[in-house]
């Protein structure tokens, strides 16, 4: 039987070995089981943490709550969970896995996957276009709406005003999202619009965007330094010569795309394969940066492996964001996107 997943081999290689598969049966199984739906008893064993050191082959050393960075201001999704879980319950019995990574992501993972499992690893990398690849949009005459269009021509009147470069790209994905931590989208638009020198913005919100008051979006329209939209066309924003960073949650999709486009991330990762991929790229690999102080959930006031502890405080997020912009555009940010 071979399994796949459109996620690291690393994280398979975790979910499937991790003590959460042996801890939800055993918590079914538990007294303490009457009256707790299947839902909480999965978000029970899913969500555990210790304090453990986890150090997974072609990644970051990271403790346990930090595969958790936005536990609470992100919804628990149990069907995911039931699924892993399920699908962990059965790994000795996979002959292998196909996933969508890149072995030169993550070193080490095929070989590690192998070992634990006694099976093989077929990485069979992103699967894009010819022309995607080559940088080459796949259909330049694609009929776009209203939305679009505006989000092209404020791009466009960015390169005039800012030059190349010198816009931000921020869009969670259709999935994963601060959403019970509004506070957290309020802070960062906020800290976009206060950067020194100006940081234009285009913020994707997908599911969030009813998050976000009519005064606010007004505010950043006024300010003409950011568009705030529902949806926008993510592969020719990041094509956009004006583009020269994009804030993701590093799900697989919007990582690839923004490798291939040459645009550097900022990483604001939430649940499942997403920290390790972002703990890939701005520590193995220095390619990106992540935020640290948007931690949410047993990660506030505990230490990251890296080194900074996580405040939890409106200030510290604040302070973070006001320092990567300015890294971002420095040196630092100069060496990362070579």
């Amino acid at each position: 039987m071979l399994a796949f997943a459109a996620a690291p081999a690393s994280w398979c290689l975790r979910r499937a070995t991790s003590d959460a598969v042996g801890r939800y049966k055993q918590l079914s199984e538990s007294p303490d089981a009457r009256g707790k739906s299947r839902d909480q008893l999965l978000e029970d064993a899913f969500t555990y943490t210790e304090g453990k050191l986890i150090h997974l082959a072609g990644t970051a050393p990271m403790y346990d709550y930090e595969f958790q960075p936005q536990l609470g201001s992100v919804p628990f999704n149990p069907s995911l969970a039931y699924g892993v879980i399920t699908a962990g319950a059965q790994h000795k019995n996979w002959s292998g896995l196909v996933n969508t990574t890149s072995p030169d992501l993550e070193l080490g993972a095929i070989e590690a996957f192998a070992d634990a499992t006694g099976g093989i690893c077929l990485q069979v990398g992103p699967q894009f276009s010819e022309s995607a690849w080559d940088g080459r949009l796949d259909d330049p005459n694609v009929s776009l709406n209203e939305e679009d269009q505006a989000v092209l021509s404020f791009l466009d009147s960015c390169e005039k005003r800012f030059g190349i470069n010198s816009a931000i790209y921020v869009s969670f994905g259709t999935v994963y999202s601060p959403s019970r931590r509004p506070d957290l989208l309020l802070t960062l638009i906020d800290s976009l619009l206060s950067a020194e020198p100006p940081l234009p913005f285009v913020f994707a919100t997908v599911t969030t965007y009813h998050l976000i008051s009519e005064a606010t979006r007004t505010k950043v329209i006024e300010s003409g330094l950011g568009i705030i939209t529902r949806f926008a066309p993510q592969q020719m924003v990041l094509q956009h010569p004006a583009t020269g960073w994009f804030m993701t949650h590093t799900g697989s999709g919007g990582m690839y795309e923004s490798i291939i486009s040459k645009v550097p991330m900022v990483c604001w990762p939430c649940m499942t394969d997403q920290p390790i991929s972002a703990a890939n790229l701005s520590v193995n690999w220095r390619v990106a940066f992540e935020l640290i102080q948007v931690r949410t959930g047993p990660s506030v006031g505990q230490p990251t492996y890296r080194g900074p502890t996580v405040v939890g405080s409106t200030e510290a997020i604040e302070n973070e964001m006001r320092e990567v912009w300015a890294a971002m555009r420095g040196e630092e940010g100069a060496e990362r996107t070579d």
